[in-house]
């Protein structure tokens, strides 16, 4: 039998909330919807914004709207629209230059690997047909986004069903007077980092906007008396207390202020487990699919996957050059010192021997120089992969221990070819000495 668990509800802060404590908070407290919550309406598909509004307006009269969201709602909706329909554009052109990258490398292969014509057709032709599905795809897709710039100009089918919403349980609007006393306090609390906001302090526009939603809210609870779920998708640790990478509820000093200032409780959900706590608690039909876009909308935006993509992409090429440079390398070591035991049996061995060993030592020297050659043209690759990683759009460049490792390597091999280089120039020399020493003798001996 399961042992049920009891908190005190002064340490409830500092604990994942249940299932029954969300649904307790969505049931009765008031419900503060952030910014970036609202604007997921524009990147839901048509069937998950419907689920959305359902579930906002099954908050009824517990919703509250601070104008400060519904100002950066305004502010922001047709930059969100034109970002959503240039997020087309990018992919296609992401994939076309991915397609020259790739058909430039299996290319290569071929050519290193002596493919014939029909071989090389094979192997690109997959690649170009998946490619262009792929193109078809973006386009149907792109083709039932139902906004443009223009048309939300003209009219707006989220902004039509939010404006009610808006207009019922918008908060007062500041005269200029309060905000001016509101971004002062904001600049104070920003210098002593005390959430929430103060991760904006540099931002050059609505550097204030979280903590004027903040006051808002505190506002509006000490006049209701409810305890207070914000619902927001913002995942910085001016609003989220974290434990390594993952947030386990609100900031405790928000906790902490909302309790003193309005004598009532904070909990914090991001959109999916909002969505998912409206299900049970304010049944409302929610889809799993529903949820799980609005898990992936931010953290699986095309311009991530897009980085991430490229990042990937040049990392692994950046791998496998390394790995060849070795393997060349090493071959090269191999036929090096073979060529050094040739050089030696030549030096010492009978002279009838000599014509085969040199024929043996000019194949190792072409083969020599063969792999001298693709191992410049390696390193001429691995310059051209670092340089893409040079760009500020990728976050880091590969690791370079290996690279570190490799350029070593390649030093001493120039010092080992200088050695051979003067080895055969000996070699060189001693032949000619020992051609001129026979020739000389046959003289004397016609004589």
């Amino acid at each position: 039998m399961t042992k049920r668990r009891y908190f005190h509800p002064d340490f409830s802060p500092y604990l994942r909330p249940s299932r029954d404590e969300r649904n307790d908070f969505l049931r009765n407290g008031m419900v503060v919807l952030d910014t970036n919550v609202l604007l997921l309406l524009y990147k839901f598909t048509a069937s998950a914004r419907v689920e959305l509004f359902r579930a906002i307006n099954r908050i009824g009269d517990r919703l509250f709207m601070p104008f400060q969201v519904a100002v950066e709602f305004h502010n922001k909706r047709i930059d969100i629209i034109d970002q959503q329909v240039k997020q087309y554009d990018v992919l296609s052109k992401a994939l076309n230059t991915h397609k020259e990258q790739l058909f430039g490398t299996l290319n290569h292969f071929a050519n290193t690997c002596k493919f014939t014509a029909a071989e090389k057709h094979d192997l690109t032709a997959g690649l170009d047909h998946a490619l262009a599905k792929i193109h078809k795809q973006i386009a149907e897709h792109q083709a039932k986004y139902e906004f443009s710039v223009v048309g939300s100009l003209e009219g707006d089918s989220v902004l039509d069903e939010l404006n009610p919403i808006f207009a019922r349980y918008i908060g007062a609007q500041p005269t200029s007077e309060q905000r001016a006393v509101l971004e002062a306090q904001f600049d104070e609390r920003a210098k002593e980092s005390i959430p929430p906001g103060y991760r904006d302090a540099d931002k050059e526009e609505n550097r204030s906007g979280d903590y004027l939603i903040w006051e808002e809210t505190i506002a509006e609870a000490s006049r209701r008396k409810q305890d207070v779920l914000i619902v927001t998708d913002d995942g910085k640790d001016d609003w989220w207390r974290k434990s390594r990478t993952h947030s386990v509820g609100p900031n405790l000093q928000l906790v902490e202020e909302l309790k003193e200032r309005a004598g009532v409780r904070l909990m914090i959900l991001d959109a999916a487990a909002f969505l998912e706590a409206a299900k049970s608690a304010l049944s409302v039909h929610i889809d799993s699919n529903t949820i799980e876009q609005s898990r992936r909308v931010e953290e699986e935006a095309p311009e991530r996957l897009i980085k991430r993509g490229e990042k990937e992409y040049w990392q692994k090429r950046h791998t496998e050059i390394i790995l060849d440079i070795r393997r060349a390398s090493s071959e090269e070591e191999d036929t090096r010192k073979h060529l050094d035991l040739l050089y030696e049996q030549s030096d010492l061995g009978d002279s009838n021997d000599r014509p085969v060993l040199l024929a043996d030592i000019a194949v190792h020297e072409e083969a020599l120089s063969v792999l001298r050659q693709r191992i410049g043209a390696l390193y001429d690759q691995l310059t051209d992969v670092d340089e893409h990683f040079m760009d500020s759009s990728l976050s880091s460049r590969p690791k370079t221990s290996q690279k570190g490792a490799v350029m070593r390597a390649h030093r001493e091999s120039q010092i080992r070819d200088a050695q051979i280089r003067r080895r055969r120039s000996e070699h060189a020399r001693r032949v000619l000495e020992e051609r001129s020493r026979l020739l000389n003798e046959g003289r004397e001996s016609d004589t």
